[in-house]
């Protein structure tokens, strides 16, 4: 049924995760799999509601997340489908079965399509067609119970609900820092349903892990956060928010992380958009060789501020901006332009100590800076995934660096 490593499973049985430092070695990371109708849905709907920049090419995006899978673990990480998982999970669960073939729910989901085209007026040729060879693979791989009852939420059928068309970015329902896993309160309606999925498919494997969930007012994406030399940085500038840092906060503090809200108030407070640099992850990441990918423009427009404990349990004091403290760090900054920045350059995965994978090569501009520097450049190769609006980095959640 999946392609999951039992001695991953068994080792995370005994509470084997840790992040503490971004550029170590990459051993274990979740990620949700190949989208499938969920992504078909949502090229029906407005990029305002379903956060997609373009109309996704579900097929290749499903094929080219398979040749990601594979490069990662022919580099000698362990990759768990969350997806599979999910669908695992909702076997056990069993109950009423939301439609009697692959058949009849191909024809539910094909109806939702076309609620959807005369709601928005967004029409797409061969949407069943599409739909019906991800059911098809997918009762290849789970089963027709299992592909029946997993699509059938992914496509939210028969309800008013939007379609989970984003869980293909995993980095987003959670995140490890240190030991302790943070599950998040995502800000967007189209994505508030992802966390339930991943905890129901995760439950068991993740049983023992220390946990910190976001909830009410709070708003944290996975994406914002990223550590790296004992800080912990949390991006707030559209997606994640400063209730969403102070809930989070006695948690990281208490496992041995400074921690910093990288801040951009407009952005915060919605008076300037924040699509364009949703996630910290989207404009900074520290990679090998004390390397900083960075868009300078945006790190000087945010304030740092030091989340710092006290009696009445966290405040928040400025360190200047965020170009301030990466100038001052002593990395080596490769800049990026905005037009690099928007294709994704800053969103690659550090593999280990000397590699990185890029989510595509783009100009070459980066791939030729990491190599004078002495690092490794693998391509990911996501170019249908980035008409999602993410990147190589989106579509993981590590859960073990070494």
């Amino acid at each position: 049924m999946s392609r999951q490593n039992p001695e991953r499973r068994e080792a995370l049985g005994r509470n084997e995760v840790g992040i503490n430092e971004e550029v170590d070695r990459l051993a274990t990371t979740l990620s949700w799999g190949p989208t499938g109708v969920e992504a078909v849905l949502a090229t029906l709907i407005p990029e305002k509601h379903s956060l997609f920049f373009d109309k996704m090419d579900v097929l290749l995006a499903r094929r080219q997340y398979e040749a990601f899978h594979d490069t990662l673990e022919r580099r000698g990480c362990c990759v768990i489908r969350v997806r599979d998982l999910a669908t695992e999970a909702l076997l056990r669960r069993g109950g009423v079965m939301p439609a009697k073939s692959l058949a009849e729910l191909r024809g539910r989901i094909i109806a939702k399509a076309d609620t959807l085209v005369h709601k928005y007026g967004r029409g797409m040729r061969e949407v069943g067609d599409c739909i019906a060879e991800v059911l098809v693979e997918d009762a290849a791989l789970y089963g027709e119970e299992g592909a029946i009852r997993l699509n059938a939420i992914l496509a939210q059928v028969d309800t008013d609900f939007l379609p989970m068309a984003n869980l293909l970015f995993g980095r987003d329902q959670s995140n490890v820092v240190g030991d302790i896993l943070l599950w998040s309160n995502m800000m967007h309606e189209i994505r508030r349903p992802e966390v339930d999925l991943w905890m129901i498919a995760t439950e068991s494997l993740l049983a023992n892990i220390k946990t910190t969930v976001v909830t009410g007012l709070g708003r944290l994406e996975g994406g914002d956060t990223i550590v790296h030399r004992g800080n912990c940085f949390v991006g707030v500038g559209g997606r994640s928010n400063l209730a969403g840092v102070e809930q989070i906060a006695p948690s990281v503090l208490g496992a041995g992380f400074r921690m910093f809200a990288v801040y951009h108030p407009e952005r915060d407070a919605g008076l300037r958009e924040h699509q364009t640099t949703m996630h910290l992850d989207t404009f900074y990441m520290p990679g090998p060789k004390n390397t900083a990918v960075v868009l300078m423009e945006e790190a000087h427009e945010r304030t740092l501020l030091e989340v710092v404990e006290n009696s009445n349990g966290v405040r928040l004091e400025p360190r200047g901006t965020f170009a301030d403290y990466l100038l001052e760090s002593g990395a080596d900054i490769i800049p990026l332009t905005r037009e690099q920045q928007l294709n994704y350059q800053a969103n690659y995965v550090v593999l280990d100590e000397k590699s990185v994978m890029l989510t595509i090569y783009g100009d070459g501009y980066l791939k030729g800076e990491f190599e004078k520097r002495g690092v490794e450049v693998v391509d990911g190769d996501l170019s249908a995934i980035t008409n999602g609006y993410g990147g190589a980095h989106c579509s993981l959640t590590p859960i073990l660096r070494i």
